[in-house]
């Protein structure tokens, strides 16, 4: 079976101090685990990067709702693509913060073209490749 993968960018409409990012993500990490996605947000001063994974419907839903929620605008896709197996497969929704200048390095990668070698996926953009090395970075300071 072949797995879904999203990523996109997003800037939020509200302040999300600590206390709305948790709740946010205790909410979207139980309705990850009911409909069988994974993935991850990498979060710096109320501006979002995430990947979220799955069956092509479970994704295509959950975009679709992503893209129309008023706490966030500018939603910018920057990878769609079907891949073989879960990058993030042990997430229901990982988060870390990432300094602005990461941030900013990670939204503007080059998210088109590919290289190969990845382990889950066979190829993989250099957007990709980045935000998996930031995401590995933060190993101990995940939310």
């Amino acid at each position: 079976m072949s797995i879904k993968q999203i990523v996109y960018v997003s800037e939020g409409v509200v302040e999300f101090d600590r206390l709305r990012l948790v709740a946010m993500l205790e909410k979207a990490r139980e309705n990850n685990r009911r409909t069988g996605i994974t993935g991850v947000l990498l979060h710096s001063a109320g501006r979002f990067a995430q990947c979220i994974e799955g069956e092509k419907e479970a994704i295509d839903t959950l975009y679709l709702r992503i893209s129309g929620d008023v706490r966030h605008r500018d939603v910018v896709k920057l990878q769609e693509v079907m891949i073989p197996a879960r990058c993030f497969a042990q997430w229901s929704m990982g988060c870390v913060d990432l300094l602005e200048s990461e941030y900013l390095r990670l939204s503007t990668a080059q998210w088109q073209g590919s290289l190969a070698g990845h382990a889950n996926a066979g190829w993989v953009s250099p957007g990709f490749v980045l935000m998996e090395s930031l995401w590995n970075a933060y190993l101990d300071a995940r939310l």
